[in-house]
């Protein structure tokens, strides 16, 4: 069991709560800032945000409870009843994606865009994060499904690619089903500019966004086209609407974190109980389990587990985000060791594929064996994928270093 008291600090990084300067994390800090929730990393952070290696392990963790959530390994009757409700509400590893993808994008970014031309670069990289391997992704599925089945939803794989079916309950979760979480993501990154000019608080976003998300629900109710906005329940679970305050709340533990660097406040971690740490992982699991009484089939579909998925949940993960940010722990210690830098990094590729075509083709090669077998499986082949492809990728597409980012 992971303990959450404080360990040592080795004395190389007493100072700069990071981990030493190894080959794997040379290449991470020059170009990878553990960014956004469902996505690659962002490049080059400022140095007064460096790269934080927790943060990336945290990514293959909540990847991980997704895989867990669509394929519970637990029979749902008899004396694995609990455990299989437990484990059907691992869908809030999403969540975790969310609320970090507004903390690593607020510590990026919230210094604004005050150079010309950077913000058409801002949305360069985050482009190049999310579509080259989706699309890859994408095609691939849409190929197959074709082959197979000797036609083609032009409409649906229009939608996919343009990263819009998050708004159409009809498409919302055709291709990679599992994409769906990507238009959100998108709609967040189209946030950030205007988040950055700083003339009014994030806050202000969250009932605005709702209001919006309501009221769009509310005109489509019973004649909307293909789905579109067409149930509360699609716009609180499954839009940039509904989900805004996981953003927020991530973007808002941003601005703490970097104020405190501006009023020279130590964020290195100390040798102290990690209480934000501690905090973050129980309320987590707290939640997890009132989810899980609550679950219809899942915890959400409540009222009352609508509320605290929706309301609660993210203030727990910035709780987490916070104490992995400026508390030394036995979990921090494991979530930024080698091996969890490299599936943190290689996470958006297995999300992509851990579900689908890859999925089936693993399941198939080994004869439907067992769960962990294929788990491993999928976890190498999306190293693999993301050392061989989505890397590459992100070299040749992304923008080129200027002096204000390097």
């Amino acid at each position: 069991m992971l303990s959450c008291t404080p360990s040592p600090i080795p004395r190389s990084s007493r100072t700069r709560g990071s981990l030493p300067q190894t080959k794997p994390t040379q290449y991470l800090r020059r170009v990878h800032s553990a960014a956004s929730p469902l996505t690659p990393t962002d490049a080059r952070p400022p140095v007064a945000t460096s790269y934080q290696p927790a943060l990336t392990g945290l990514r293959a963790v909540a990847a991980w409870l997704i895989f867990g959530f669509h394929f519970n390994p637990f029979a749902p009757a008899g004396a694995t009843h609990w455990l299989h409700a437990f484990v059907r509400e691992w869908y809030t590893g999403v969540t975790v994606f969310f609320v970090l993808s507004g903390l690593l994008l607020g510590l990026r970014y919230q210094s604004g865009f005050s150079a010309p031309g950077t913000i058409g670069r801002y949305l360069r990289s985050r482009a190049v994060r999310i579509l080259p391997l989706y699309w890859l992704v994408t095609l691939l599925t849409f190929g197959v499904a074709a082959f197979s089945s000797h036609q083609l939803d032009w409409l649906a794989l229009l939608l996919n690619l343009t990263l819009l079916r998050g708004f159409f309950e009809e498409y919302l979760l055709s291709g990679v089903s599992q994409g769906w979480s990507l238009t959100t993501e998108a709609g967040f990154y189209l946030l950030v500019p205007l988040l950055a000019v700083k003339r009014f608080s994030a806050w202000w976003l969250v009932p605005l966004l709702w209001a919006v998300g309501v009221l769009l629900a509310w005109l489509s109710a019973g004649h909307a086209w293909h789905g579109f906005m067409q149930s509360y329940g699609l716009m609180w679970h499954a839009t940039p609407f509904g989900r805004i305050l996981d953003f927020v709340v991530g973007w808002q533990v941003a601005r703490w974190y970097r104020q405190r660097l501006a009023s020279h406040v130590s964020v290195a971690p100390r040798r102290r109980f990690p209480w934000l740490t501690c905090g973050g992982v129980v309320g987590f699991g707290v939640l997890l389990v009132a989810l899980a009484a609550l679950s219809n089939p899942v915890g959400h579909e409540h009222p009352l587990g609508a509320a605290l998925h929706n309301l609660i949940l993210p203030f727990a993960v910035a709780a987490l985000l916070a104490g992995l940010l400026t508390e030394h722990s036995w979990l921090r210690t494991l979530l930024a060791s080698r091996p969890l830098q490299v599936l943190g990094l290689s996470s958006y590729a297995f999300f992509l594929l851990h579900m689908g075509v890859a999925q089936r083709a693993v399941s198939s090669l080994l004869n439907h064996s067992l769960l962990p077998v294929q788990f491993v499986l999928l976890q190498l082949l999306a190293v693999g994928v993301y050392y061989l492809i989505e890397r590459p990728l992100d070299r040749v597409l992304g923008p080129k270093p200027t002096i204000d980012n390097l």
